[in-house]
C-alpha cells in the first residue's frame, strides 16, 4: 500500500510527494469540474492530466480550467473539438507523453487502440486511457501500469472517480468522498493491486 500521510477521507491517504491528479470523461459536467479542482487543491497536486472528453461549453467552466493553478496536460477524446482545446489554450492531440518521477506516462483517450509496449513503454511506465467510463488499474504482462481513472462526469458502473499518481504508486478513488477504489505500488517487487470495491 501507499505510505500513510495526509488524511483526506476515511478511505484515502496521500504522501504529499510529487503528484498528478488524473481524470477523464468530464463531458461538460460543471459539478464534476468543481470537484476535480477541489481535489486538486486538497491534494496539492503538481499537475492535472485529462484523458479526453472534456467537452466544456460554457465560458465560466472554460475559464476555470484555463486558469487552473497547475499545468494541465490533456488529450482529445472522441467527443472533444479542436475549438474547445484552443479555447483552453491547449494544443489538440490524441496522445501525449510525459516524463514523471523517472517514469514515462503515455496518455490517450482510448477510443483509438494503442498497444503500450509498441508505443515504447516498458515495465514501470504508465499508460492512461479513458473512454469506457469505468475505472481500472492493473499491471500488464509487460509490467506496464494500465490506468483508467473512470469518468468524472458520466460514470457507467460506479460513482464518479479519478486517480492520483505519486512517486509511490497509483490510486483510484471516488470523486465525491475520496473512498479508495484501488491502488498499486510502483515497487517492482509487487504485482498486487489492492481493490477496495
Amino acid at each position: 500500500m501507499l505510505q500513510a500521510g495526509l488524511y483526506v477521507s476515511p478511505y484515502f491517504w496521500y504522501t504529499g510527494i510529487m503528484s498528478c491528479l488524473v481524470t477523464s470523461d468530464i463531458h461538460g459536467n460543471r459539478k464534476a469540474l468543481d470537484s476535480l479542482l477541489s481535489w486538486l487543491a486538497k491534494l496539492k497536486a503538481d499537475t492535472l492530466i485529462i484523458a479526453g472528453d472534456i467537452c466544456l461549453q460554457d465560458k465560466e467552466s472554460l475559464q476555470m480550467l484555463r486558469t487552473c493553478a497547475v499545468p494541465v496536460t490533456a488529450v482529445m477524446g472522441n467527443c472533444d473539438s479542436c475549438e474547445t482545446f484552443l479555447a483552453l489554450g491547449l494544443q489538440p492531440a490524441f496522445t501525449r507523453r510525459l516524463n514523471y518521477a523517472g517514469r514515462t506516462i503515455l496518455i490517450s483517450h482510448g477510443h483509438k487502440p494503442i498497444h503500450p509496449s509498441r508505443a515504447g513503454l516498458t515495465a514501470g511506465d504508465v499508460y492512461i486511457s479513458g473512454h469506457t467510463h469505468i475505472p481500472h488499474l492493473y499491471r500488464d504482462a509487460d509490467g506496464i501500469i494500465m490506468l483508467n481513472p473512470g469518468s468524472a462526469g458520466r460514470p457507467r458502473n460506479s460513482t464518479a472517480s479519478c486517480s492520483l499518481i505519486t512517486s509511490d504508486g497509483v490510486t483510484v478513488f471516488t470523486l465525491n468522498s475520496g473512498k479508495l477504489i484501488s491502488s498499486l505500488e510502483f515497487s517492482p517487487h509487487t504485482n498486487e493491486v489492492n481493490n477496495c470495491y
